[in-house]
């Protein structure tokens, strides 16, 4: 991919089906620790750009340093998200800074591992089975405007419908308030 931020959209329609079992801040990390590879190699003009952390086995130790290191990280940036935060805005920004190893672990491994996929899709210099193989049969599969336009689909839903959750939540966490509200009146 051109830019990390075109892989963001398969995790925001992750978050969006499995908000309680997906990590976005740590599939954020992911997707930046692979592609700081890429960077290096773009800054210091080397082909190829894509090499070991652009592999399925160097995605999978990116996995761990993700759960390891990235976890903890993340938790500690949205902690101080949240006492950045306005009280105004308090309400709508707030993030639980509590990312479980579950959470962590599927977003690590669905952002290492998509990544991959995508990247091997779109650039030729992929080898995504090396060492035990130099061969990428997923390169030119689909061409790089629909995988473009597939992630900014994804990412597009995915905003829908976890406001779509949001907004349902608002209004449950409304109506049971007004129930309490209720149930405590008719007891005095």
């Amino acid at each position: 991919m051109p830019a990390t931020i075109i892989h963001l959209g398969l995790g925001l329609q992750m978050k969006s089906v499995t908000p309680r079992y997906f990590s976005f801040p740590v599939f954020v990390f992911t997707q930046l620790a692979i592609d700081t590879e890429a960077l290096y190699f773009l800054i210091k003009n080397e082909s190829p750009v894509h090499r070991f952390l652009h592999t399925y086995l160097g995605a999978t130790l990116i996995i761990l340093l993700a759960v390891l290191v990235g976890r903890p990280l993340c938790q500690w940036g949205i902690k101080l998200w949240n006492t950045l935060l306005k009280e105004k805005y308090y309400r709508w920004l707030y993030v639980t800074p509590k990312i479980s190893w579950r959470a962590a672990a599927i977003a690590a491994a669905f952002g290492a591992y998509s990544h991959i996929l995508m990247d091997s899709i779109m650039h030729a210099d992929m080898q995504p089975f090396a060492p035990f193989s130099l061969v990428n049969g997923f390169w030119g599969a689909i061409s790089d405007f629909h995988l473009h336009m597939f992630c900014i689909m994804c990412g597009g839903l995915g905003i829908i419908v976890l406001w779509l959750f949001w907004e349902t939540r608002e209004v449950l966490e409304a109506t049971e308030t007004e129930k309490e509200q209720q149930v405590s009146n008719q007891g005095h």
